[in-house]
């Protein structure tokens, strides 16, 4: 073995492992992957068997400092230190969610003797809707791909993502290991529950549709679900509440709030007939075991990582027949022995799911990682990524420089253009010419006054 791994694997037992977690997630902005990030460190910490650091972002939001200041066995690195300069590298760095561009990549190399990266899905990878332009996704896969390969290890939540990656040649499954996330979130929960104020007549009973408007998240199949089950005699609402939505109360019973706050988010949940879940894709899916925890029936299909994560007779929702969806859920939305049965069944699955059990799981990776040598294509595919930097750094300089050109031509404008651009009126030795004499003033005006006479002259002789 190198004399580094051998020192690393001397000092094991004599000091607690160190690890680096990519932190700047974190924000104000509260979703899964803030959830899984802020629980997954929490539960790190709380083994006593690592010394963590943190990368922490410039708005950390309150709780996750709250978190990071009482607990000792966490070090925060702010984002622009560790940009800034070279730091001390802890035994693993792990990045706790797929990484967007080779910039994160050049960040956390540098902090670790071993990379982790965690791929929630190929949901981004694959669809290039989900991307400004083209460029933009294709930019993606090669960041996408550029760290699967630099990884010592690649870490994903279900059996179901490890097989889309390994079908698209992004990872072996020798390099890479399921590990599922907790459900029993500790330190995120919301602190009370309130209504959204957007939510008009909240005696009415609701279906919630929670979720980002993304064409995955099949939000269309929800609204026909709930317009079949009208036509089965239910006087409920359909609700959607996430990113990307207009807030709007439609004619046909269908509301949109919009994004909302883990204090509304909470009360939705409590006070739903049940949840609507018609996603068609997901690396995990959360949201099944949020509703059963919160008491309510969540309405899904048995597809992606949701069949291998909740027994199949939880699956409700038949893909994709709105008619015989709304037939199989109907016994869900009143009281009664059916929807008891299918809460309990949420309850029970969650249970299999818990944040320390995720952070044993994940040391256990760590050590598997260290006593492995680095392999000569790792270190060939970091020296790419490098390569793949300046690359882009190029391409970078040139697109600036294309925005510059483009702002130029604008100030100049057609007239200007038609002048002295390419094939314009005036040769280089009459532009000279006019330059020198429009610099002196005494001598401006009066040319300038020449022409434009001479020019309204012509005018008037067409």
């Amino acid at each position: 073995s190198s004399p580094r791994r051998a020192v690393l694997a001397a000092t094991r037992g004599l000091v607690p492992m160190s690890v680096t977690i990519d932190g700047r997630a974190l924000g104000p902005r509260r979703a899964g992957t803030e959830v899984h990030a802020l629980e997954l460190i929490a539960a790190l910490a709380r083994t006593g068997r690592l010394a963590l650091r943190v990368v922490t972002p410039p708005d950390l939001a309150p709780d996750a400092e709250e978190l990071f200041a009482s607990s000792p066995a966490i070090s925060v690195l702010p984002y622009a230190t560790a940009a800034g300069a070279a730091q001390p590298r802890t035994t693993i760095v792990h990045r706790p969610s797929q990484v967007f561009s080779p910039d994160d990549l050049a960040l956390l190399v540098p902090l670790g003797e071993r990379l982790v990266v965690t791929h929630q899905d190929l949901i981004a990878y694959r669809i290039p809707g989900y991307h400004a332009s083209a460029e933009e996704w294709l930019r993606y896969r090669r960041a996408t791909r550029a760290a699967l390969a630099a990884a010592d290890h690649s870490l994903f939540f279900s059996r179901h993502a490890l097989a889309d990656a390994v079908a698209d040649d992004l990872v072996a499954p020798a390099d890479a290991t399921v590990v599922p996330i907790g459900t029993d979130h500790a330190v995120t929960g919301p602190l009370g529950a309130r209504r959204p104020d957007r939510l008009a007549e909240p005696g009415l009973p609701f279906l919630l549709c929670l979720g980002a408007d993304l064409p995955h998240k099949n939000r269309a199949f929800a609204r026909r679900v709930h317009a079949a089950l009208g036509t089965r005699g239910w006087p409920g609402r359909l609700v959607f509440a996430g990113p990307g939505g207009e807030p709007t109360t439609a004619g046909d019973g269908v509301v949109e709030l919009g994004q909302v706050d883990e204090r509304e988010k909470a009360w939705l949940l409590t006070h739903a007939a049940a949840v609507l879940y018609p996603t068609v894709y997901e690396g995990f899916g959360l949201v099944p075991f949020e509703a059963g925890r919160a008491g309510v029936p969540c309405l899904f299909a048995a597809v992606s990582a949701l069949a291998e994560g909740l027994p199949g007779e939880l699956a409700t929702l038949v893909p994709w027949d709105p008619a015989a969806s709304a037939a199989a859920v109907i016994d869900l939305l009143a009281e009664g022995q059916a929807r008891r049965t299918h809460v309990d069944g949420l309850r029970a699955a969650a249970a299999r799911y818990t944040w320390d059990a995720t952070a044993r799981a994940l040391i256990d990776v760590y050590e598997r990682v260290l006593d492995r040598p680095v392999a000569e294509a790792r270190r060939a595919s970091r020296e790419r990524i490098a390569l793949e930097q300046e690359l882009l750094e190029v391409q970078h300089e040139r697109e600036l420089e294309y925005a510059r050109h483009v702002a130029f031509r604008e100030e100049i404008g057609g007239d200007g253009l038609g002048l002295v651009g390419p094939g314009g009126r005036l040769a280089p030795a009459d532009q000279r010419a006019l330059l020198a004499l429009a610099s002196r003033d005494r001598l401006r005006r009066p040319l300038l006054g020449a022409v434009r006479a001479a020019y309204g002259v012509a005018r008037r002789l067409r």
